[in-house]
């Protein structure tokens, strides 16, 4: 098995590094680095007016889910939207395509975690280390995790280019900031694998056991579940010991994450709000820079 873990590793550390190369060398080195006025515009430019577009998208429907203007349920744009999916789940063949879709792209990378990595690869150590970690450090403070994790990369990104675009009329910095966007994308991945094992793990220590912590919460009480089948109650007395031993933890893993989760959950309108702002902002600039206007 831990020949399997060093091929594994091996294989994504290789994979991350291949792909930085690629970007480092080939694709970052094409992109325009200075801000000046030209008569037509080029195929970059319209990538930029394509994102400010987007982003100013965004920024406004944010502020309205933040006021709460939208979502309106009697809207008539609800109305025409619901007929038009009404209809299309009408058609066997939209379905399939639709289902098809959900099942190997959406839920894809879900699937192979689920039913490859978790079940065949000796992965457990890591997402009790990672749990325990985070238990240890940042149970009292979830929004310290969800700050570091998931919005400060993501504000670095942006000020880098709000400073270059407005300050230093050219765009450098910003495109080695890029990579910092995987660190929200690994935030995910970890937290998810650790809500996964831990709700798993209760759910059959569950299926076997009572749990009950007594008055003062000093002592935790395991009560067995009858059974009739006798491989059943030759399970239940395997699993004991790791029941007696993991139940709490998996309890505090669990509790991590929900925390965390609630963090992102009461910040992430106002968050994203300020993201797209400064978005906005700096792309509308450098819009206007190559158009000459300012």
């Amino acid at each position: 098995m831990k020949i399997k873990n060093n091929l594994i590793y091996s294989f994504i550390f290789t994979f991350a590094y291949v792909t930085f190369y690629i970007w480092n060398r080939f694709i970052r080195t094409r992109f325009p680095r200075e801000i000046n006025y030209h008569d037509t515009l080029t195929f970059f430019d319209k990538i930029i007016i394509l994102l400010f577009s987007c982003y100013l998208f965004f920024f406004v429907y944010y502020v309205l889910k933040y006021f709460k203007i939208i979502p309106r349920p009697k809207s008539k744009f609800r109305v025409i939207r619901d007929k038009f999916l009404t209809y299309l789940e009408s058609k066997k063949i939209v379905m399939l395509i639709s289902q098809f879709f959900t099942d190997n792209v959406m839920n894809g990378p879900e699937n192979v975690y689920l039913y490859i990595i978790y079940r065949y690869i000796y992965i457990r150590p890591f997402i009790r280390f990672c749990g325990n970690l985070l238990h240890s450090h940042f149970q009292d403070r979830p929004f310290l995790i969800y700050i570091c994790g998931f919005i400060l990369p993501k504000i670095i990104i942006v000020s880098s280019l709000f400073i270059e675009v407005i300050f230093a009329n050219r765009l450098y910095y910003f495109y080695y900031c890029l990579i910092l966007y995987l660190i929200p994308l690994l935030f995910k991945i970890i937290l998810y694998i650790i809500e996964h094992h831990a709700k798993n793990c209760l759910d059959i220590f569950q299926e076997y056991f009572s749990f009950k912590l007594n008055d003062d919460m000093s002592r935790l009480v395991i009560t067995f579940k009858p059974f009739i089948d006798p491989v059943k109650e030759k399970e239940q007395d395997t699993l004991f010991p790791q029941a007696e031993r993991d139940w709490l933890k998996l309890q505090f893993m669990y509790s991590i994450v929900a925390k965390i989760h609630i963090e992102k959950n009461k910040y992430q309108i106002i968050t994203d709000i300020m993201i797209y702002s400064l978005y906005v902002i700096s792309f509308g600039t450098y819009i206007l820079k190559i158009l000459g206007i300012v």
